[in-house]
């Protein structure tokens, strides 16, 4: 077979294996990652400590920043 027809038969297969497909959204499998993430505490108190320098890799569960927890330990012990 000479390159052209070799070709033209390649381009026929792809144009018939398009044609069969459903129709519907184009599918992919992959891992989505981020650089940066914007964190937010749920309360506002002073950072004493950071696990972490910026823009170090971390992982799940990595301790980030330690709060003061002076008033919190404060309130339970009143609430005792």
């Amino acid at each position: 077979m000479s390159g052209g027809t070799l070709r033209s038969l390649a381009a026929a297969g792809v144009l018939a294996l398009v044609a069969c497909g459903d129709g519907g959204p184009p599918r992919a499998v992959g891992t989505l990652e981020r650089d940066r993430l914007d964190l937010v505490a749920e309360v506002a108190e002073p950072v004493v400590a950071r696990g972490v320098g910026e823009g170090e890799r971390v992982e799940a569960g990595a301790l980030l920043v330690r709060l003061d927890d002076a008033k919190l330990r404060a309130q339970e012990a009143q609430a005792e």
